[in-house]
């Protein structure tokens, strides 16, 4: 038998719809509304009492389209015409009711009645259509959306989230546990509408800890971190009076250090009194010299014609770089030498490289000058290390006029150092050798990889040393 709904009562469900989500894990509220009718059959007589099976459905058209929600009822009682069903209580209403709704019913077997009825909202809830604008002035929250499980988000915005408007300041706060004073961090306005906006960072007692900011003299950025007693303990001003260049200030109790990139020289750094001392220096390249205008004697033996101290911090290289005036009064017939080297920690041996002017035993008699140069790499380790200027007359009477040494120390050493075998004893005796073969190139090559890897290790191992026992994490703050 066909029946018809003449009347029903659910103008008022879909603003429950819109205020309370059809999730029941994501809200308090029940996620049903009710819903109330009178049947009737088609001469418009009231249905007899009885318990009658209902079928409820909802679409996103008036007629036609497919069913997007639908929940039935076994048994549904009706007296005088008169029934009510509370939708949602067997089958979740997980639509979002967002758009227009139309509801339908169907009695039993009978076909489902037409035409279908549309949801309307309660008189209040329109307040709560899309887009939201609250314009009311209030004390309390306008809009507070909580979640009982702290570990799970209380409100996700997928997209933007615009804070303020071009008429109204926006501001951000994030507030911290009860047991804490205001607020953790803020995003707000700085210095009036065409300044732009700030961060700060506040501790539990509600001061401030750090800043972030627009640059006051004009483009940039201005960074500040506090330390203890509010003062201002690190800044990094992005455009320092407006000059372009950075400027990052570090500021304590006893002392301060300033990094200005708008000055030159020694004025774009400053830092404390002493605070550089040697052991942190000492890993820098050192140089002694010595130079004397005087005329050393060369006897037949070995003579020392210069001596010069170096102390070194660690292990590292010495470059030593002697010359002098080599003369030598020449006799016809009888070859002339002198034989000149450098050496270091012991005076009458001559190292690896010499340097050995000569005139030929035919040569005329009389007195011979030649500029004379010898240069040598020596490794050395940590502490004072003397190094000489030797030279040695032959067959002649010698001497060294004007000689100087120089010493230069570097820590580590990018390369390899190779030395020449037997001294020459005349000019052409020298040993003559053809272009080096793919072997003797491949075995310098790997001999100056084994020495890189040796000085990384070493400048390791010096750091290691001299690393604190434990690092603060304290921060500069102001």
């Amino acid at each position: 038998m066909l029946r018809r709904l003449i009347r029903s009562s659910a103008a008022a469900v879909f603003a429950l719809g819109l205020v309370m989500p059809a999730t029941p894990a994501a809200a308090d509220a029940p996620s049903t509304m009710s819903y109330q009718g009178v049947l009737s059959d088609p001469s418009g007589t009231l249905v007899p009492d009885n318990d009658y099976a209902m079928t409820f459905r909802l679409y996103d058209v008036s007629a036609g389209g497919a069913a997007l929600w639908s929940e039935s009822y076994a048994a549904v009682t009706v007296k005088a015409g008169l029934f009510h069903v509370l939708l949602g209580s067997t089958t979740p209403l997980s639509l979002a009711f967002d758009k227009p709704l139309w509801l339908s019913l169907q009695v039993g077997a009978d076909p489902e009645m037409s035409p279908r009825v549309p949801l309307a909202s309660a008189p209040y809830a329109m307040g709560l259509r899309l887009p939201l604008d609250a314009t009311q002035s209030s004390a309390s929250p306008s809009f507070a959306v909580r979640n009982g499980n702290v570990n799970s988000v209380a409100l996700l915005v997928d997209h933007v989230l615009d804070v303020g408007t071009s008429v109204n300041e926006g501001r951000l706060r994030l507030a911290k546990g009860a047991s804490l004073t205001g607020y953790g961090l803020t995003l707000d306005d700085f210095g009036g509408a065409t300044a732009g906006g700030q961060i700060l960072g506040f501790n539990g007692a509600g001061a401030v800890t750090y800043s972030l900011q627009p640059d006051a003299d004009g483009s940039g950025g201005f960074l500040a971190v506090r330390r203890g007693g509010g003062s201002t303990g690190f800044t990094v001003d992005g455009n320092y009076l407006n000059t372009g260049d950075p400027r990052l200030s570090i500021s304590g109790t006893a002392g301060s250090a300033v990094f200005n990139m708008n000055e030159t020289d020694d004025a774009a750094v400053v830092l404390p009194a002493n605070s550089i001392q040697q052991a942190e220096i000492g890993d820098e390249a050192g140089i002694a010299s010595i130079d004397e205008s005087v005329s050393q004697s060369l006897t037949g033996g070995i003579s020392t014609i210069l001596s010069r101290t170096i102390t070194v911090p660690e292990i590292g290289f010495v470059v030593a770089i002697g010359s002098f005036d080599a003369e030598m009064g020449h006799t016809s017939g009888t070859a002339s030498r002198i034989i000149a080297g450098i050496n270091v920690d012991q005076n009458l041996a001559f190292s690896s490289i010499t340097r050995v002017p000569w005139v030929e035993a035919n040569a005329p008699s009389g007195e011979y000058r030649f500029p004379t140069s010898v240069n040598e790499v020596f490794a050395v380790g940590p502490g004072s290390h003397t190094f000489y200027l030797l030279g040695q007359e032959v067959s002649t009477v010698g001497f060294a006029n004007d000689a100087s040494l120089t010493l230069m120390y570097f820590t580590t050493g990018y390369g390899t150092v190779a030395k020449s075998g037997d001294l020459a004893t005349k000019p052409g005796d020298e040993p003559k050798r053809d272009g080096r073969t793919a072997a003797e190139i491949a075995a310098e090559q790997a001999e100056h990889q084994r020495e890189r890897l040796a000085s990384i290790q070493r400048q390791l191992d010096a750091l290691r040393a001299s690393a604190p026992a434990e690092v603060s994490n304290d921060a500069p703050r102001r």
